[in-house]
């Protein structure tokens, strides 16, 4: 394309196919329909697409929960847990999350040694839900925290002892949460921690062997827990199924229903 001296307006003419490119990306990024690849046209993406690892699928579950994908399927890839440090689920809203039937999200062995690392933590999101197919589960590695020693792994770093590595912890700036058919165990801390977080139902779900609490209740706004099961905690105190128990004066603890 050459284009020569002129005194009156300069016209570049671009090939056609070019054009068109550069038009339906342009309406496209103008539109906000950018999707990424692992997400179909109806918001539905499995979890495996963004980079199964069987060692750690830390980054993967990471790059799933930040994809714009309004239903998340964690499948099951040939019975293998899905082996992860702790977990962050932040800034999102309206997604749906479902473990499929058998698969299980394991805390990494010789991981988790901050006092307060969760398996999976929820900060900043709304409309969000988690459940769970039979078989499925959540699972921490609670007598490798138990004591401050390297539990059932030799060869790893002795841990710190803790009663803060939660199972499920719910921020003060989550809203619109529903925990459903969800088992979660072997918690170095509480089964679930609500600490602040509003319009939360938990349902049929079963939280057991967990270290200090089934659940602890430090703030709520807004709290339904029905045919759900508090079983087995035991380790440090005060190791009650249930556990209401603010932090301070600004803590509140209102519409809870159990």
């Amino acid at each position: 394309m050459h284009v020569g001296h002129t005194d009156g307006p300069v016209s570049l003419a671009l090939p056609q196919a070019l054009t068109l490119l550069l038009g339906a990306s342009c309406a496209a990024a103008s539109a906000g329909r950018w999707r990424h690849p692992c997400v179909g046209r109806d918001g539905a993406a499995l979890a495996s697409c963004f980079g199964w690892n069987a060692t750690d699928a830390t980054d993967a579950l990471h790059a799933a929960f930040g994809s714009g994908a309004a239903s998340l399927t964690i499948d099951n890839v040939n019975g293998q847990p899905w082996l992860v440090r702790p977990l962050h689920l932040a800034n999102v809203s309206g997604l749906r999350i479902a473990l499929a039937t058998g698969v299980t999200i394991l805390a990494k062995q010789d991981e988790f040694h901050g006092l307060d690392d969760c398996l999976l933590r929820l900060t900043n999101v709304s409309d969000v839900v988690v459940s769970g197919e039979p078989g499925s589960s959540l699972r921490m590695r609670r007598d490798d925290y138990a004591v401050p020693s390297r539990g059932s792994c030799p060869s790893c770093r002795p841990y710190r002892k803790a009663e803060w590595r939660m199972g499920i912890w719910l921020d003060a700036s989550a809203a619109n949460i529903r925990l459903e058919n969800l088992h979660v165990t072997d918690s170095g801390g509480d089964g679930l921690f609500v600490y602040g977080a509003k319009n939360v139902t938990v349902q049929d779900c079963v939280f057991e062997r967990h270290y200090r609490q089934g659940m602890s209740i430090i703030s709520a706004d807004g709290l339904l827990v029905e045919r759900t099961v508090f079983a087995l905690t035991n380790g440090t105190a005060p190791s009650a199924g249930i556990d209401i128990e603010p932090d301070y004066a600004s803590n509140q603890l209102k519409n809870i229903e159990l």
